[in-house]
């Protein structure tokens, strides 16, 4: 392993807890412990974990390894004595090894202590102690007087080439470079090319054209323009965008804002329009007029008028907020009125509240009106965005328009929130219609022209509390029109003296897709006359009377549906004479208890059900398939029968061929009388009784049924 790091401490515990220095004291000790030990550590160990060189000497390994590392052996053990030789002693043999060393003596005493060895590395650095406080600062010294200043000295000469001093000028080098001259203001800004800054629309007119052409004025940059601007001069009583110049005529040249003529947005402040409760109406429409085709007007703040603004082009018109741009149209008033003009493509409308006031609801009032008369000259790609209308007979009133979109709006506190008639391909998402006396949505059509009315798509709306003033109107009601969808809409509340949730009358090819349709007065979701449509995935709560009906309507698809605390039947059929209507309703949940039926057809109408859940009676008319079924009921005496003896009666299935698959069942016990079905006929089950019991049977009247499977 590497090297220990020595620990450093660099947090005090001194201010955290009463014995907070004598817990930094043990810390500083311990590390100095520790510092000590990774200080001898290094003496006899390298960084890689190995012992320094040359540490380890001859005295300090064991005899054994000494003798090891020599290659000596131990000495050997010593041998017998010889035999005395004879005769004289003989010659004195080789000396004998040398014996092993003896035992260490004893210790000697100690020797005289050596020199102090150097200091040790200093100890860390113990916490910093606790500032003290800051002295009051001394008194400031009394400021000395001032001395008297002495005389001023003469102006001296101008220097050469320099003119004499004049006020208000500026020095500008000559041309030739032969000194100054002193220039005034208009001078030095032509030279410069600054626009001078006007102050006022008098003093704009008042500019010396032939020394300036450019000015900078209520925050736009204005350039004196030739050309004969005679009638853009007359039309801008308000001067918002041209100005005759006092001293030229309007057909030479005009005074013209760069802002309005370069693209920029038109703002309606230039028109010295304010919001003081004052009829602003000349103002607002000075700069509709003005205006070029697909440009912007922008309302920086709320305004009255008393008059309805005329929209003849295409245009922009945006406020800067619901809440920061507020109109008010004065009692009877409507808003904006746009002509019938197939070239008015893509007007706008968007950021601001548009308010009738005095006398609300006034009879063919609106805030937005595209009035056209036909198709072929009715305006095109209207759009209205985040945008607040309330109080008008129509909140919204387009017709025969082409490809409009509204988006993110409120309609609210009037006879209609939105209302169109004649419209073709239009979009409505994300708007609240709320509080509207008749209807929240009102889709018109002619019942001539189904086909000229279509493609109309609501989707994401809030329609709520609607129709209060008219039991005939409700949140939404849609009338002869084709490819009409509304679609994940919440639908709710209907307002007390309401008729209507939704209502559908003489639309073909529709759709009802994935709304809450809730509390209504009347029926939840009514379908009259109309033919192709689909009311899929909706849940229909609790309304007053019935939750789904279809009155003479056909070839309806009512699938995937959840029905409950309605107060009245789930499903009702009604209207007109029996016959095939070819309605479809399947994969419902009808679950309403307070009627004890669920689906109820008055009258024959060969509906076909299957595969639902029906928390009461499914009262189908014969000639209906139920379950892939076909059924037919009638009341039946079977004579007296003796053994062996049976007959045979007839029951009506409208649906019924030949080939098809008969079943037959008896409301009371037949007491051993065996039952047998088959089709005859055309729409006929015949069906026999036939006694095998061995004596003779006598059943009373009773309800005798037939199923039918199709082939």
């Amino acid at each position: 392993m590497p090297s220990p790091v020595k620990p450093i401490i660099d947090f005090s515990y001194l201010y955290s807890f009463p014995d907070g220095a004598q817990l930094d004291n043990d810390l500083a000790e311990l590390v100095r412990g520790i510092d000590d030990t990774i200080d001898a550590l290094a003496d006899v160990r390298r960084s890689d974990g190995k012992l320094n060189n040359q540490i380890v000497t001859p005295d300090s390994l064991s005899a054994a390894t000494r003798a090891l590392i020599t290659g000596e052996g131990a000495t050997g053990p010593t041998g017998p004595t010889g035999p005395a030789g004879s005769g004289s002693t003989g010659a004195t043999g080789p000396s004998g090894a040398v014996g092993a060393t003896g035992p260490a003596g004893a210790t000697g005493p100690t020797g005289i202590t050596g020199p102090t060895g150097p200091t040790g590395v200093a100890g860390p650095t113990g916490p910093t102690g606790v500032t003290g406080l800051t002295g009051a600062t001394g008194p400031t010294g009394t400021t000395g007087a001032t001395g008297v200043a002495g005389p001023s000295g003469a102006t001296g000469p101008a220097p050469s080439g320099f003119p004499n001093i004049s006020a208000d000028t500026m020095l500008v080098a000559r041309a030739d470079a032969s000194g100054y001259d002193a220039k005034a203001k208009p001078d030095v800004r032509s030279f410069l090319g600054t626009a001078p800054n006007i102050t006022s629309r008098t003093n704009l007119r008042a500019v010396d054209t032939t020394k300036e052409t450019a000015a900078f004025f209520d925050s736009s940059i204005w350039l004196f323009t030739a050309g004969d601007f005679s009638t853009q001069v007359a039309a801008d009583t308000f001067e918002g965008m041209y100005l005759k110049a006092t001293a030229i005529a309007a057909t030479v040249g005009a005074w013209v804002r760069q802002d309005a003529v370069n693209g920029q947005p038109i703002n309606l402040r230039w028109f010295q329009v304010v919001n003081d409760g004052t009829d602003q109406y000349a103002k607002v429409q000075s700069a509709i007029n003005l205006a070029s085709s697909n440009a912007q007007i922008y309302m920086p703040y709320g305004f009255t008028h008393n008059t309805a603004f005329t929209v003849g082009k295409a245009l922009e018109f945006r406020g800067a907020g619901i809440k920061q741009t507020q109109i008010i149209s004065a009692a009877t008033i409507s808003g904006f009125v746009i002509t019938p003009d197939l070239s008015l493509n893509e007007t706008r409308f968007a950021d601001f509240q548009l308010t009738q006031s005095g006398v609300p609801k006034t009879t063919n009032t609106f805030g937005i009106g595209a009035l056209n008369t036909a198709l072929a000259t009715g305006c095109g790609y209207l759009q209205i965005d985040n945008v607040a209308i309330r109080g008008y007979d129509k909140d919204v009133q387009l017709e025969f328009c082409q490809l409009y979109k509204i988006t993110r709006c409120k309609f609210s506190n009037g006879n209609r929130g939105l209302y169109t008639h004649r419209c073709v391909n239009g979009t409505v998402s994300q708007t609240i219609c709320e509080l509207n006396a008749v209807w929240g949505i009102h889709i018109n059509g002619d019942s001539g022209s189904v086909s000229f009315s279509c493609g109309q798509l609501f989707e994401q709306c809030t329609i709520t509390q609607n129709g209060s003033g008219s039991a005939s109107g409700g949140n939404i009601n849609v009338t002869y029109n084709e490819y009409v969808t509304v679609q994940n809409c919440m639908i709710d509340v209907p307002a007390t003296g309401s008729g209507f949730n939704v209502q559908l009358v003489g639309v073909s090819r529709g759709n009802i897709i994935g709304n809450w349709v809730g509390a209504s007065k009347g029926p939840g979701v009514e379908l009259t006359t109309s033919t192709q449509i689909n009311v899929i995935g909706n849940a229909i709560v609790s309304s007053a009377t019935y939750g789904l009906t279809l009155q003479t309507s056909t070839n309806c698809n009512i699938v995937g549906n959840t029905l409950f605390n309605n107060t009245n039947i789930d499903v009702l059929f009604y209207g007109g004479s029996a016959g095939a209507r070819g309605n479809i309703v399947t994969n419902n949940q009808l679950l309403s208890t307070t009627n004890s039926v669920s689906i109820q057809e008055t009258a024959a109408f060969n509906t076909t059900y299957s595969n639902n859940v029906a928390a009461g009676t499914v009262a189908l008319a014969a000639g209906s398939t139920r379950d892939g079924y076909l059924r037919g009921s009638a009341t039946y005496d079977p004579p007296s029968l003796a053994d062996a003896a049976g007959t045979t009666t007839t029951v009506t299935v409208t649906g019924a061929a030949l080939g098809d698959t008969a079943q037959a069942s008896f409301s009371l016990d037949t007491s051993g009388i065996t039952i047998t079905a088959w089709v005859s006929a055309t729409n006929t089950v015949s069906v026999r009784f036939q006694n095998e019991s061995g004596g003779v049977l006598d059943i009373t009247s009773g309800t005798l049924r037939c199923s039918v499977f199709k082939a």
